[in-house]
């Protein structure tokens, strides 16, 4: 049985993470739940009129809804993992992976790129900013739990698609809302890469 929270949906279950005032973004791994478990309970916080569209989760995979006062806070998703780092050590070894990463061979126009979260992890994509400036490239795509970092990049250009299996932040959760480059993904999907 999986419950799965979405901040909407329709009366059949359409759904997805962008829509409503929990906005969490992606419903990557909740897709994947939706699809393989025997009985799914829809909870929200708004029920929208049918057909709620565009729906990660559709219909066929719901079997109950239920009304909820609050699903959650999205301005709570991520906080711990997508602070920006000021430490000495973090922001070495970020400096590090950046030069690491210009230097393998693979930084090159078109290259795709995933980071993560956490002080480092971003610190990483801020410096990878400069060297694909420096070099004029552009990444192919960003891949997995996307932040608002990496939002920041695609929407300076030097991203052209996001592929999220999981919106790290409101940022990100508004991006897949508003912009066709930004690419909803399940799990599965995102195992497969």
């Amino acid at each position: 049985m999986a419950f799965i929270g979405v901040p909407s949906c329709d009366e059949y279950g359409n759904a997805n993470g962008y829509t409503g005032e929990a906005c969490c973004g992606s419903l990557g791994y909740a897709k994947i739940d939706a699809e393989t478990a025997n009985k799914v309970v829809m909870l929200t916080e708004e029920l929208l009129p049918y057909p709620h569209n565009p729906a990660s989760i559709k219909q066929d995979e719901v079997d109950y809804i239920v009304k909820v006062a609050r699903v959650g806070d999205a301005d709570k998703i991520g906080a711990d993992a997508t602070r920006m780092t000021s430490n000495p050590r973090e922001l070495l070894i970020a400096r590090t992976a950046a030069d690491v990463i210009e230097k393998s061979g693979y930084f090159k126009e078109g290259f795709s790129l995933q980071t993560g979260t956490g002080g480092a992890s971003l610190a990483v994509t801020r410096f990878l900013e400069d060297k694909m400036r420096r070099h004029n490239i552009c990444a192919g795509f960003a891949l997995g739990g996307i932040t608002s970092t990496i939002v920041d990049l695609h929407e300076k250009g030097f991203i052209r698609k996001l592929i999220d299996v999981q919106s790290f932040d409101r940022a990100a959760a508004m991006s897949l809302a508003r912009n066709p480059n930004h690419i909803e993904i399940s799990a599965n999907q995102y195992a497969c890469f």
